[in-house]
């Protein structure tokens, strides 16, 4: 006997917390773009209204997706993954740089990060992966492959984007952590992702390295330009002098949607 379709309710809880934190964030975005927007574009709104349309379409696509069965994603779970994988191979080699690393991938008018995407993708993949494991859980080397199967994707989010590389690493410990019925194993796997992050960590501190020369350099070319501001007289100051600390801040560099 088929049981009727409950009526879909949604968390409203979450979905207050999210609107919030939605709101939140474009404040923050007009106070600090209302300068750049209106000395640029002649408009205070400019990347307010951009980041707004970018908001609007992710809050339609929300509700869309909240409204379908999430267990017609399974299918998708494998597929999700290895695109992941493969966008995140491509923006290596043909990914847009901006500030020194390659974080963006463009397709006309259009810009994502494939970072953002692996999220969900790993998510899906994972949750797909233990539902069909649920009795294998408690084996070590089920767990292992686990690790080995999300190792790629967080070294290939890593070389480019260390912190969504670390979210996506405790995502997956948080998952199997749910999953485990055995804390031993959990700590060791724990403790193999933290060694493995770890090196990361290196390797990002080495790539810093490399920037810090550059980052030096900006910060004694914005001193001259602040001394230079210091020898206007004060309406000199005001008018010029401003104006061309922010540019030395690098404000005028052409922002992409968050």
């Amino acid at each position: 006997m088929k049981h009727p379709a409950k009526k879909q309710r949604y968390d409203y809880t979450l979905l207050v917390v999210v609107l919030l934190l939605v709101g939140i964030g474009l404040i923050l975005l007009y106070s600090t773009s209302a300068y750049n927007g209106r000395v640029k574009f002649h408009d205070s709104f400019y990347y307010l209204k951009k980041q707004g349309f970018a908001t609007a379409l992710g809050l339609a696509g929300m509700f869309i997706v909240a409204g379908i069965d999430y267990h017609r994603w399974i299918p998708f779970a494998k597929l999700g993954y290895v695109t992941a994988i493969v966008l995140s191979v491509a923006v290596m080699f043909i990914g847009d740089e901006y500030n020194g690393s390659k974080r963006w991938l463009s397709f006309g008018p259009f810009s994502f990060q494939p970072s953002e995407f692996a999220k969900v993708a790993v998510i899906l993949f994972l949750a797909s992966y233990v539902t069909h494991n649920v009795k294998k859980m408690y084996r070590m080397r089920t767990l292992i492959k686990i690790m080995i199967v999300v190792l790629p994707i967080v070294g290939l989010v890593g070389a480019s984007n260390l912190s969504t590389a670390i979210i996506i690493l405790s995502i997956a410990v948080v998952l199997i952590f749910v999953a485990s019925p055995k804390y031993g194993q959990f700590i060791f796997l724990g403790a193999a992702g933290a060694g493995f992050m770890g090196i990361f960590l290196g390797r990002a501190t080495g790539w810093n390295g490399l920037q810090s020369g550059r980052i030096r350099k900006l910060m004694k070319r914005d001193i001259r330009l602040c001394r230079d501001c210091m020898q206007l007289g004060v309406e000199d100051y005001l008018e010029e002098g401003w104006d061309r600390v922010f540019k030395s801040l690098a404000l005028y560099r052409k922002p992409k949607m968050i």
